[in-house]
């Protein structure tokens, strides 16, 4: 960043707007520097298992939340669990195992609730917690972790729950887009490759 013209501003300018002005083309000039020292590193694999598999266990965690229906949202515990397995049945995506023996990755659902410490507000601020694991070694794949925005009316909360469903649903599919696209991109005439394409679209 060239501050050359900025120095010769602040350089006829009387003292005390000078030194302000000095410190800010200082300012201006190591953020320019520490811009360009940050550079991002390429992005890390998706872990071969997720875009391999094709049959999944889907297990209910539970969470730490009160009573559903009395101070975080309406139905019962196993809400985050039924929806979920609801969403991704019907994503077509995969089989789905009766035991986790029998699948090629485990998703582990469950819904964590932070309280209030104000005993007069009813508002809960929830999180979804979703992780990948390898049914064999128990090892965490990948994980998701999804905010439920805080509301005090219990249809608000409904409200903000489903939408943060769709919305981790969401970076599940886009999870496997980006790894069917690094397996084309790998292997672009491979048969898996080809029909994960399809299914993922």
């Amino acid at each position: 960043m060239d501050t050359s013209g900025l120095w010769e501003v602040c350089m006829s300018r009387n003292s005390k707007l000078g030194i302000s002005c000095l410190a800010f083309v200082v300012g201006v000039t190591s953020a320019g520097v520490l811009q360009a020292q940050i550079s991002r590193p390429p992005a890390a694999p998706v872990p071969t298992q997720i875009n391999s598999a094709s049959k999944v266990f889907i297990s209910n965690a539970g969470g730490q939340c009160p009573s559903f229906g009395d101070t975080t949202f309406s139905g019962s515990p196993d809400r985050p669990y039924d929806e979920f397995y609801a969403a991704m049945k019907s994503w077509g995506r995969y089989e789905f195992a009766t035991t986790p023996t029998e699948a090629d990755l485990v998703f582990e659902i469950n819904l964590t609730c932070e309280l209030f410490p104000d005993a007069k507000k009813s508002a809960t601020n929830a999180q979804f917690r979703l992780l990948i694991l390898d049914p064999k070694t128990r090892i965490v794949l990948w994980g998701f972790t999804q905010r439920v925005p805080v509301a005090q009316r219990v249809g608000n909360r409904d409200k903000n729950f489903e939408q943060s469903m769709t919305t981790l649903v969401a970076s599940v599919k886009k999870l496997l887009g980006s790894a069917t696209s690094a397996a084309l991109d790998a292997n672009p005439d491979t048969p898996h490759s080809k029909s994960s394409r399809s299914r993922s679209s």
